[in-house]
């Protein structure tokens, strides 16, 4: 006699119910609060969001989705949809992350600006941090680079760190973000 494991009601449920819509939605926005950790932390919970979320919509679409259609065809939608939606996740997070590394580094750069006898700030390249750099020869227009990153913001991805962009302070004071496609050289400032 062979007993069906007490498992298989949880995990794969007759109707889908409003408890795995809302472990989806858990899951789908856990790992942006940890953004604001950096790298080492965020991307640990991402990649363990994405794993369990896009596990179980895929399972789901596999195993259930032809009884969930013919018994609550909008449930069943719904909960799958929002745990592949966690797949957003892998490249929404980083992006976040980064935009927030920038805008840290271009707030820097402005108050080294206002008082320019202190040493050029630091920002976080990805892994390590590194120095602003003088422009060389600063034009005398106002918008004019009078510092920049010299090596480049990277960001997560699921094939490594890549280019972001880079971070610049103008002659007026404030910041900016210079963004290039992958394979095109950093403007000359």
């Amino acid at each position: 006699m062979s007993e069906e494991s007490p498992f298989a009601d949880i995990l794969l449920p007759e109707r889908p119910g409003l408890g795995w819509f809302v472990i989806g939605m858990a899951l789908l926005v856990l790992p942006w609060p940890f953004v604001f950790s950096g790298p080492a932390l965020f991307v640990p919970v991402l990649i363990g969001s994405v794993t369990l979320g896009a596990g179980l919509g895929i399972s789901w679409s596999v195993l259930c989705l032809r009884d969930w259609l013919r018994r609550v065809p909008i449930n069943g939608l719904a909960v799958i949809a929002i745990h592949l939606a966690t797949l957003a996740n892998l490249e929404l997070v980083p992006r976040l992350e980064i935009s927030l590394r920038a805008q840290q580094a271009g707030l820097d750069a402005s108050a080294w600006w206002r008082s320019p006898d202190e040493a050029l700030p630091s920002y976080r390249v990805g892994e390590g941090s590194e120095r602003f750099v003088r422009a060389a020869a600063p034009g005398a227009e106002p918008d004019a680079v009078v510092a920049y990153t010299p090596v480049a913001l990277r960001r997560w991805t699921p094939f490594g760190l890549r280019e972001g962009c880079w971070v610049v302070v103008r002659r007026n004071g404030s910041p900016g973000v210079v963004r290039v496609k992958p394979g095109e050289p950093r403007p000359a400032w």
